[in-house]
């Protein structure tokens, strides 16, 4: 249990899964010679400590998988002594190794498997996330508009998709550890990718495409601390070297920087993140400014959430987002926008919670002209909706102020929804809508839709396919520059596909190809483009 959770190439939604059905299988097989419900959830209370005091961090996934297995879920009762049970463990002493749980007697029945047994064999090596930006960074030229940056499909933050067969949670090879550690409890690695790309239209133009070979070298490091405790952190760096082959484009150095920590003890939840991101990439946006060219500029965003129970059933969270967008180039618009979301959860069922809430948001850019006030009421749900289904989604009204144009008004939405189709297939969905700027400085309308599946063929295989669409409805200039505009009505419909297949050696050295293909139709017609790209990293961890 503790080498799930404290893995550092599996994703957090994935050990969730392997966690669950850890759990689950165990609590079958303890439980499968007992037909005594105390006895039963004796065994269930047990092994859900020990898996608790291994994996602190995922008390949650572990009461719900324990309280919810088969023998366990029609006792009446069972589900709060579990997750007192659970949340106790979890709070205990951190940094040290688990015991294995000691066994509740039963006369003449067969002793259940010792906490030890969930981990007795090794998890299976770690796959390579199925987003298309895995397999092409970003960095380079890979995603067109820093300012309207597609998300990629995430797994949700609830949830712990407990009907995984055990084949899937277990192998028998176990991943190296780690070279480096720093305590028991932080772990640190050397990373690197190395990435060869050929691109066909390095500058998504309508005409005269430009294709050029990328070379891109990432060494960095990657430190994280807390894995087996309920406080966590973790902080990496990459320099990213980007050479061109033929100099269609000037070759860069680009920085990137990650953190984030979270702390969650059953009834306060603390989460947060920042990055520092340096691009030089195509956009989107500026497709109608003569010549085109990659664009340069940093990103800085900062965000955190807490969540606090405030009764049995209700609970309240606020944030706070900050995003600062700098152009090195004053012919577009840099500018920054921070947001505070206020929503209020009710827990419907043990599995489900249902919110209603209000993010507000304001947009300022750096150049002359208003500030661009924005609202979003919402109501949702999140958690576990079916055996195979969970994640987070809402819909509401989403309004947007600025002075000197008209108000403008949408139907919003926003979400991640994660569905387990088999034991070795999984898809996500993501989707959102919101306003921002053009980096014209329009007012823009960015409607997105994410869908990804990833299948593991073998514990060292796995192809994924990730089909993203933008619906992107250009306004007026309202945040003004010296530009020139088509004196038109623009709305883009942009489309990318990717299909990857990875190789997992171990958890120190990956492989991976993928084909990436975008093509945008504008209601603009010299502004459409098509673009294909090849491209095939190595990934090294020490």
């Amino acid at each position: 249990m503790s080498e799930i959770a404290g893995s550092v190439t599996i994703s957090s939604s994935k050990k969730e899964k392997r966690i669950a059905t850890a759990v689950r299988v165990a609590v079958i097989a303890g439980a499968a010679y007992k037909s005594d419900p105390e006895a039963v959830l004796a065994v269930a209370v047990e092994l859900a400590r020990a898996a608790a005091r291994a994996a602190p961090r995922y008390a949650d996934t572990i009461a719900n998988a324990a309280a919810f297995a088969p023998p366990v879920a029609r006792i009446d009762g069972s589900a709060g002594r579990i997750r007192t049970a659970t949340y106790a463990a979890a709070k205990g002493p951190k940094g040290k190794r688990p015991k294995p749980a000691p066994q509740p007697a039963a006369a003449q029945e067969p002793a259940a498997p010792p906490a030890e047994a969930l981990h007795a064999e090794a998890p299976a090596p770690a796959s390579v996330d199925s987003s298309a930006e895995a397999a092409a960074p970003a960095q380079g030229n890979a995603a067109p508009s820093a300012t309207v940056s597609e998300p990629a499909p995430q797994a949700p933050d609830m949830g712990s998709g407990d009907t995984a067969s055990a084949d899937a949670s277990m192998s028998d090879r176990a991943p190296a550890a780690p070279r480096m550690t720093q305590g028991e409890n932080s772990k640190l690695s050397v990373t690197d990718n190395t990435t060869v790309e050929r691109d066909n239209n390095i500058f998504i133009s309508n005409t005269n495409k430009v294709a050029d070979t990328i070379y891109m070298f990432e060494p960095g490091l990657d430190f994280h601390t807390g894995d087996n405790a309920l406080n966590h952190a973790a902080l990496s760096y990459q320099e990213n070297f980007i050479e061109y082959a033929a100099h269609k484009a000037p070759d860069v150095s680009l920085a990137d920087v990650n953190g984030a920590f979270g702390y969650d003890d059953g009834s306060l939840k603390l989460n947060g993140k920042a990055y520092y991101q340096q691009l030089f990439q195509n956009n989107l946006d500026v497709l109608t400014v003569g010549p085109q060219a990659l664009i340069r500029s940093n990103v800085v965003d900062a965000d955190g959430v807490g969540e606090l129970a405030i009764g049995a059933k209700t609970g309240v969270s606020l944030g706070a987002d900050y995003n600062k967008t700098t152009y090195q180039s004053d012919a577009y618009v840099s500018g920054s926008t921070i947001s505070l979301p206020l929503d209020f959860y009710f827990k419907l069922t043990p599995k489900v919670d249902l919110f209603a809430g209000y993010t507000y948001s304001l947009f300022r850019p750096d150049t002359t002209g208003p500030e661009a006030k924005d609202g979003y009421y919402h109501v949702g749900a999140r958690g576990v909706f079916t055996a195979k289904l969970s994640g987070t989604v809402s819909a509401g009204y989403l309004t947007r102020e600025v002075p000197g144009a008209f108000r403008n008004n949408s139907l919003g939405f926003n979400g991640n929804l994660a569905y387990e189709v088999t034991a070795k297939t999984s898809a996500s969905l993501a989707f959102s809508r919101d306003y921002t700027a053009s980096a014209l400085g329009q007012n823009l309308r960015n409607s997105t839709f994410t869908l990804g599946v990833v299948t593991e063929i073998s514990p060292q295989w796995e192809i994924g396919e990730t089909v993203n669409y933008r619906n992107l409805n250009y306004g007026p200039q309202v945040f003004l520059l010296e530009n020139t505009l088509v004196n038109e009505e623009r709305i883009d419909n942009y489309w990318t596909g990717t299909v990857h297949l990875s190789y997992i050696y171990s958890r120190w050295l990956t492989a991976s190809a993928a084909v990436t293909i975008r093509n945008d139709r504008s209601s603009v017609s010299q502004i459409d483009f098509a673009d294909n790209v090849l491209s095939f990293t190595l990934g090294l961890r020490y």
